[in-house]
């Protein structure tokens, strides 16, 4: 096969775009749009913060192990133990693993987590109106009675 027979076998694929559009700068394309708003994060509070230990508790708790392993080694370094040192280093690694592991399965977990709490309410809801309804016809029952 040709290169002339493959390209005209792709030319019918070949997208068109107008001359219009072409021959625009792109900064005349977009210059009819509204500046972007500036706002501000909220200030991080104590609040916030134990907030988001509630949520993530597994990722303080790695980032302390991570940050005595550290500590422990280096004065371990400092002291001369290379046994200790190289244990540490070691457990800084494996708990830095951990935190980074939990920080990204956490959010999903928690995601999912509160998927079956809100289908457990949606189904106790459900029980309780079916009770309701049947309460309903008891009295209804016994009232026409």
């Amino acid at each position: 096969m040709s290169s002339d027979r493959l390209s005209e076998d792709f030319s019918d694929e070949i997208m068109h775009i107008p001359d219009s559009q072409i021959a625009t700068p792109m900064h005349e394309r977009f210059k009819n749009l509204p500046p972007p708003k500036k706002t501000r994060p909220p200030p991080f509070t104590k609040a916030r913060l134990i907030e988001l230990v509630k949520e993530e508790p597994m990722i303080p708790i790695g980032l302390t192990s991570t940050i005595g392993c550290l500590v422990v080694g280096l004065t371990a370094v400092v002291r001369g133990n290379e046994r200790l040192s190289h244990m540490m280093m070691r457990g800084r690694v494996a708990s830095q693993a951990v935190v980074i592991f939990f920080a990204m399965t956490g959010p999903t977990a928690q995601r999912s987590w509160k998927y079956h709490k809100e289908k457990k309410e949606e189904k106790k809801i459900e029980q309780l109106s079916k009770l309701a309804a049947e309460k309903k016809l008891i009295d209804e029952a016994i009232n026409s009675k």
